[in-house]
C-alpha cells in the first residue's frame, strides 16, 4: 500500500490511501460468553495502518437485559448506528476525539501545505496571527496593554466575518499573496449593496483588512494584492460626530451639575449631581481625550495635571505613537479637577494604578464600564429631548466635536487642534470641524492687498 508521508511541525504523519478515515462498516460482535461490542477500524496517522477498535456500551451488557436477547439486539443495532454516525463525522466514538490530527483538513489540503515551503501564511493562519498581534498577545512574556481590549473585540468580530466569507468561497487555504483584489472588494461590495455597512464602516473595515495584508506583504517581501482598493467616499455631512450647540452644552452641564428630581407614580426622589458624567464630559470637551483612554487614566497619568497636562502612555492610547501624548488641559478644566484633590493620592506609589474616572470620581482599582458612560449620557440627552427616536445623531462623542469647534472659534489654529487630537493628518481633524465649513464659507472675506 503506497502511503503519502508528510512532515508537519517536525512530526511525521501517514495519510490514508483515500479520504476515508474509517474502514468498511462497524460490526456488532455478540460473543456467547462475553460482553457485546461494536468492532471497527480507524486510520492511525502516526503508524500508517488501520487500527482495530472495540466499542463497549452499558446498554448492551446490563444484567437486566442480558437474558432478553430480543431487546439486546435492538439496543445493539442502535449502538452500531451511533458508532457509524460518529465515524462519518470524523470522530472516534471510543475516545470522543477526532480521528485525524488535522481538523477540517482533507488529505489534499495537508499535502498541499506540506509541499508548499513558502513562509507566506494562508488567509486562515494570517488572520489568527494578526488577531494575536492586534490583541497584544503575540509575546507570551509580555502582558497585553489595556488599550488592546477594545481592539481585540472589534478585530475578532470583523475578521470572523471575513473568514466566514473566505470559507464560503474556498479562499481560507489560499496564501495571502494569492488572494486577488476582486475577492476582497467583493466582500465589501456585497455587504454594502445589502445595506449591512455604510460608507464610513466600509472605510474603517477596509483599513483593518489593509493592515493585515500590508503587514505580511512587508514581512515576507511580496506584492500587496489589495493595496489599491479605494475607500468609499464619505457622505460629506455625515452625522457621526454631530456637535452640540452652545445652548445644548449649557443645558447638559446644568443637568449634570445639579440634583435632579425623579418622579414616580406615588412618590419622588432627588438624585445627586452626576459627578462622573460631569467630569467625563468636560474632559472630552476640553482635552479631546477618547472615551476609551479616559476610562484608562490612572493616578500616575494625572500627576502633572496642575501644570496643564495629562501624561498619556502608549499602553492606554489608541495608537502606539509616543509623540503628543502629553495631553494639554485647558485652565478652565484644571480648575475643575483641583476640586477632586488628587494630590492626596500622589505620595503612595501603591495607588499609582488606581483609575481616576470612577463612578463617584474617587480613585479605585477597577475602571468604569464604557457602556455605563455612553448609556447614562444618552439617558441625559433623552431627558433633555436632545436625543430622541427621530434625532439619533448625538452621543457622548459629540463632546469631542463640540470641543474642536469651540477651540477653533476661540483662536486655536488648525495645527494646534490636530496635535491636541493626536491626529496623524489634518484631514482627520477636518472631520471634527466639518460643521464649521459652511459658516466659514459665509463669513465676509478680509480685503486683499493691491498689487
Amino acid at each position: 500500500m503506497n502511503l503519502n508521508r508528510v512532515e508537519i511541525d517536525n512530526s511525521n504523519y501517514y495519510l490514508p490511501p483515500d479520504e476515508q478515515l474509517y474502514k468498511g462498516s462497524p460490526e456488532l460482535k455478540t460473543p456467547e460468553n462475553g460482553d457485546w461490542y461494536v468492532y471497527y477500524h480507524i486510520w492511525d496517522f502516526e503508524k500508517g495502518r488501520w487500527l482495530p477498535q472495540k466499542y463497549y456500551s452499558t446498554v448492551l451488557n446490563k444484567k437486566d437485559i442480558i437474558k432478553n436477547l430480543r431487546e439486546r439486539k435492538i439496543n445493539g443495532a442502535a449502538v452500531k448506528n451511533t458508532v457509524y454516525k460518529a465515524l462519518k463525522n470524523g470522530i472516534n466514538p471510543k475516545t470522543g476525539n477526532p480521528i485525524s490530527p488535522f481538523l477540517n483538513k482533507s488529505a489534499k489540503d495537508i499535502l498541499a501545505e506540506a509541499a508548499n515551503d513558502s513562509p507566506v501564511p494562508t488567509v486562515e493562519n494570517a488572520i489568527k496571527k494578526w488577531l494575536s498581534i492586534k490583541a497584544g498577545k503575540d509575546n507570551a512574556k509580555k502582558s497585553a496593554p489595556e488599550n488592546k481590549e477594545n481592539t481585540e473585540n472589534t478585530y475578532n468580530s470583523f475578521f470572523n466575518i471575513f473568514l466566514d466569507y473566505a470559507k464560503k468561497h474556498n479562499y481560507e487555504k489560499k496564501m495571502l499573496n494569492e488572494v486577488p483584489k476582486h475577492f476582497v472588494y467583493s466582500f465589501f461590495e456585497e455587504r454594502y449593496s445589502k445595506g449591512t455597512i455604510n460608507d464610513s464602516t466600509w472605510n474603517i473595515q477596509l483599513g483593518y483588512i489593509k493592515g493585515l495584508f500590508s503587514h505580511f506583504a512587508k514581512l515576507y517581501d511580496y506584492k500587496n494584492t489589495i493595496k489599491n482598493i479605494d475607500n468609499k467616499e464619505d457622505v460629506e455631512d455625515s452625522e457621526r460626530f454631530e456637535p452640540f450647540t452652545k445652548e445644548q452644552l449649557k443645558a447638559i452641564f446644568n443637568f449634570l451639575d445639579n440634583p435632579q428630581v425623579i418622579k414616580y407614580r406615588q412618590y419622588e426622589v432627588v438624585s445627586p449631581p452626576n459627578k462622573l458624567l460631569s467630569y467625563a464630559s468636560r474632559a472630552i470637551l476640553y482635552t479631546f481625550i477618547r472615551i476609551s483612554e479616559l476610562r484608562r487614566l490612572k493616578i500616575k497619568n494625572v500627576r502633572n495635571y496642575k501644570e496643564g497636562f495629562f501624561d498619556l502612555s502608549t499602553g492606554i492610547t489608541k495608537n502606539k505613537k509616543k509623540i503628543f501624548n502629553r495631553l494639554y488641559i485647558d485652565p478652565v478644566f484644571v480648575a475643575e479637577l483641583e476640586k477632586l484633590n488628587w494630590e492626596k493620592y500622589f505620595d503612595n506609589e501603591k495607588l499609582d494604578d488606581y483609575y481616576v474616572f470612577t463612578n463617584n470620581m474617587v480613585p479605585y482599582p477597577v475602571k468604569v464600564n464604557s457602556y455605563r458612560l455612553s448609556k447614562s449620557f444618552r439617558t441625559v440627552l433623552e431627558k433633555l429631548e436632545i436625543y430622541n427616536t427621530e434625532n439619533k445623531k448625538y452621543s457622548l462623542y459629540s463632546m469631542k466635536a463640540s470641543g474642536n469647534i469651540d477651540a477653533y472659534e476661540s483662536g486655536w489654529d488648525l495645527f494646534q487642534i490636530s496635535i491636541q487630537n493626536r491626529h496623524s493628518t489634518v484631514k482627520q481633524t477636518e472631520v471634527y470641524l466639518r460643521k464649521l465649513k459652511c459658516n466659514i464659507a459665509e463669513r465676509p472675506r478680509p480685503s486683499r492687498a493691491v498689487y
